[in-house]
């Protein structure tokens, strides 16, 4: 006897707060709200993202924010663009992106600039290029990373693996508005804060999987690739593009981060190989 099964998936809701004068129409900024379930539970558990007790504060632009900074290259953004992009979704909080201008002149030489033009991002996630941003307008949660990394910094933590004693102080940090991820997987938990600040890399899918398909969906070039090899790729039933990055991260400096070996690289193409017979490399 052949029996049918039907599964049918609820999407997620969320929700953006934004307080405006009801005279002038302005943003109003430090107005509290209390979010409650119909049952009059609070809105504080949804998978560990949103804050205790259900208190959320509005911004200076009558909002409550999800701010990240931005690091590195193209690479590294789109790690941290996922990142925040996926906590926005599951805490319906709306994301800006903080592009520090000021690392550009000594600062810190591995970034450049904004990197994600060419990308389809969501049209609600703001960039801001403004340099002291963060101190300025979040001042607490850019002070307790500048002790973060000072200490880490101090107690020799960038030569050996910091992720431990990341995750030790992510609880007290998120508490703070602030989540700490220099390397690899640290569980995040929407603090209470008004505004989040997220500084780090956070190199692991795991951020993200529950929004996947968005993540995916916008980090596709807004245009379809151009040039001598666009042909062969329009051409290619299932093209499939492997990037080695292995240079710098070979230095004695680097042997700290999360170095992908050649294993790792003969078993993503055999991987890609066994999923579509078809594809070329």
């Amino acid at each position: 006897e052949v029996q049918t099964l039907r599964f049918y998936n609820a999407a997620k809701g969320t929700l953006v707060i934004r307080k405006l004068d009801s005279v002038t129409k302005k943003p109003l900024a430090g107005v509290e709200f209390e979010l409650t379930y119909a049952d009059g539970g609070y809105v504080d558990a949804d998978n560990g993202h949103l804050s205790s007790k259900g208190l959320y504060k509005t911004n200076e632009n009558g909002e409550i924010m999800i701010y990240a900074e931005l690091g590195g290259g193209l690479g590294n953004q789109m790690f941290i663009y996922a990142f925040a992009r996926a906590l926005g979704l599951a805490c319906g909080e709306p994301v800006t992106l903080l592009d520090r201008q000021d690392w550009k002149d000594g600062g810190a030489p591995a970034h450049t600039a904004c990197a994600l033009g060419a990308l389809a991002l969501d049209p609600g996630v703001a960039i801001v290029a403004e340099p002291g941003f963060a101190k300025q307008h979040l001042p607490r949660q850019n002070a307790a990373k500048a002790l973060m990394i000072k200490y880490e910094q101090r107690r020799g933590m960038m030569a050996q693996d910091w992720n431990r004693f990341e995750r030790r102080m992510a609880p007290l940090l998120n508490t703070l508005g602030l989540h700490f991820a220099t390397d690899g997987y640290t569980p995040v938990r929407r603090g209470p804060a008004r505004d989040f600040l997220c500084w780090g890399y956070f190199q692991s899918e795991r951020y993200f999987a529950a929004a996947k398909e968005a993540i995916r969906r916008e980090l596709r070039a807004k245009q379809p690739p151009d040039g001598p090899l666009a042909a062969q790729i329009a051409a290619a039933r299932h093209p499939v593009c492997v990037h080695l990055r292995r240079g710098d991260y070979q230095a004695p400096e680097n042997a700290i981060l999360q170095v992908c070996t050649p294993a790792y690289y003969a078993a993503a193409t055999a991987l890609a190989a066994r999923r579509w017979p078809g594809a070329q490399l």
